[in-house]
């Protein structure tokens, strides 16, 4: 019972040897990447679906 309260720094120094906070840093940044590259993605459809065509120009109607 008396080894309960030092188990956190036990904890906490695995965690150092495991580099888990490298770990948690490369998945928070592939996730703002991700989230990123989504945003300019949908920033670029809005710019693409703003185009539009006369009708009777170069398109060919049927």
């Amino acid at each position: 019972m008396s080894r309960v309260g030092s188990s956190g720094v036990i904890v906490q120094q695995m965690l150092g040897m495991a580099k888990f906070d490298v770990i948690v840093n490369i998945y928070l940044s592939a996730i703002t990447t991700r989230m990123v590259l989504s945003g300019l993605d949908k920033a670029a459809d809005l710019k693409r679906k703003q185009v539009w065509r006369a009708p009777g120009g170069s398109s060919i109607e049927a």
